[in-house]
C-alpha cells in the first residue's frame, strides 16, 4: 500500500526497511523580513546529496540514520568596510541518528514517537543561519498517520510535531504534514508542508515551506521528483529548488 510505504508513523516489519538517496538544491536572492515581506537579500545556494535509511529491529522499534554531502555558496557584508565577501564550502552535511517506537500500529491508524541526535556538518545546519553555526542537537518527535480511500484511491495523511534542542543556536518547534494520494496505478502525488519557529532567538525566525512531488513505483523501487520552496516566514531566506530521489524497499 502506498500509505504505509511513504509515512513515518508506520513501522516496517522486523528486518525490513527503506533507503532513500536524494538530491536537493536550493537557491535564494530574496529574504522574508520581520513583517513577512519579501525583500532583497544576499544570494545563497546549496546542493546536497543524502542517504536516509530506516530498518525495523522489531515490529515496533525502528532505527533510522541520515548522512549527506553538501556544497554551497553565500555572500556576507563586511561590517567595517561594507564590502560583499563571497564564501564557499563543501564537505560532510549533518548526520542524523535516532530510533522510532510504534505506540499504535493499526490497519489504518498509526502513532509513533522518535528520539535522535543531529551532528553538525560544514554547511548550513540551520537554513536561516550562517554556515558553521550549531553543534550537536537533540530531537523529540511525535508522529500520527491515517490511511483512507479518496474517490476509490488509496491515500494517507500524516502530522509530525517535533522539539529540537539545539547547541549554539535557538531551540525550535516544528510541525510537518504530508498528504499522499495514489492517482493512478503505481503513481503517487505527495503534498508536504514544513513549518517551524525558533525559540529564544532575538529575531525569532519562523517559516512555512511547501513541497509538491510525484512518485513512480517500480517494484521495490520508487523514483520521486518535485519542487520545494519557502512560502512565507520572518527573518528567513525565500529559498526554493528541486528535489529528486530514488527509494528502495528491502
Amino acid at each position: 500500500m502506498c500509505t504505509k510505504a511513504h509515512s513515518g508513523a508506520w513501522a516496517p516489519e522486523a528486518g525490513s526497511g527503506q533507503t532513500i538517496l536524494k538530491y536537493e538544491s536550493t537557491r535564494s536572492t530574496l529574504d522574508f523580513d520581520g513583517r513577512g515581506r519579501r525583500t532583497r537579500g544576499k544570494p545563497a545556494s546549496e546542493a546536497a546529496v543524502s542517504q536516509w535509511r530506516e530498518q525495523g529491529l522489531s515490529d515496533q522499534l525502528t532505527v533510522q540514520t541520515k548522512v549527506s554531502v553538501v556544497e554551497g555558496r553565500f555572500v556576507e557584508t563586511n561590517p567595517y568596510s561594507g564590502e560583499d565577501l563571497h564564501f564557499a564550502y563543501w564537505g560532510q552535511g549533518p548526520i542524523e541518528v535516532g530510533a522510532r517506537y510504534a505506540v499504535v500500529q493499526g490497519e489504518r491508524t498509526a502513532m509513533a514517537v522518535y528520539g535522535g541526535a543531529i551532528i553538525d556538518g560544514v554547511g548550513r545546519n540551520i537554513f536561516y543561519a550562517p554556515p558553521g553555526r550549531g553543534s550537536v542537537d537533540w530531537e523529540l518527535r511525535v508522529l500520527a498517520g491515517r490511511s483512507m480511500q479518496v474517490l476509490g484511491r488509496e491515500a494517507f495523511g500524516e502530522v509530525q510535531a517535533a522539539r529540537l534542542f539545539r547547541s549554539g543556536v535557538a531551540d525550535e518547534m516544528r510541525v510537518d504534514a504530508t498528504v499522499g494520494v495514489e492517482v493512478a496505478r503505481a503513481w503517487q502525488v505527495l503534498i508536504q508542508t514544513y513549518a517551524g519557529r525558533a525559540e529564544r532567538d532575538y529575531a525569532k525566525p519562523l517559516w512555512l515551506k511547501g513541497e509538491a512531488s510525484i512518485v513512480r513505483r517500480l517494484g521495490s523501487w520508487r523514483v520521486q521528483a518535485g519542487w520545494r520552496q519557502t512560502l512565507t516566514g520572518r527573518h528567513v531566506p525565500a529559498d526554493r529548488g528541486p528535489v529528486v530521489a530514488v527509494w528502495r524497499d528491502f
